[in-house]
């Protein structure tokens, strides 16, 4: 079954990672991961930092840095170049046209020339689209970057999760990791 740290793990030892850029980090446990690895890590989210979730030995890792921004800023500021893109379970709440004609490009464009992008959304069974404003994809969404980026692994996931307002739930994912060729 498809891990997600397990596979960040494979493309930082493979890829030769060195710097990551997790976009809407959310609690932050896949830019901790890269950090811990000794990859140079920003975690950008536009909500507030809950530093209290985590012990101050992770917190005090010289290879992260928390920003609180709003994304499409920050991609416009600061145009860096990134060996790891992550955008975890973030994108159904993003306008889809928005994301793939605009933040897609600005994202590829923040990329060194050998990069990974890992990014994962809803299937339209998970009760995570029941929320208002979510936007449902497909891998056939992503299908204009096959041109310019090989697709390394495109999976589809059920996981058990715990959290409001649904308790105990099953969500159901599709994950899709590409590299630029």
């Amino acid at each position: 079954m498809f891990n997600v740290s397990e596979e960040i793990g494979k493309i930082i030892t493979t890829g030769n990672i060195k710097t990551a850029l997790d976009l809407w980090a959310g609690r932050w446990q896949r830019s901790l991961l890269c950090a811990n690895a000794w990859v140079k890590t920003i975690a950008v989210d536009n909500g507030n930092m809950p530093m209290w979730q985590f012990d101050q030995t992770l917190l005090d890792n010289t290879n992260i840095s928390f920003i609180q921004s709003n994304i499409e800023e920050y991609l416009l500021e600061k145009n860096n170049g990134f060996d790891l893109i992550l955008l975890i379970n973030v994108i159904a709440f993003i306008k889809k046209e928005n994301f793939l004609s605009d933040i897609l490009i600005k994202i590829t464009n923040s990329v060194n020339p050998q990069w990974y992008l890992l990014l994962s959304f809803f299937f339209d069974d998970d009760p995570t689209m029941q929320w208002p404003n979510t936007n449902f994809y497909t891998f056939d969404d992503f299908a204009f970057l096959k041109d310019e980026f090989d697709v390394i692994k495109e999976d589809d996931i059920r996981n058990d999760d715990l959290h409001k307002p649904y308790g105990a739930h099953k969500h159901h994912m599709w994950y899709l990791i590409i590299r630029k060729k």
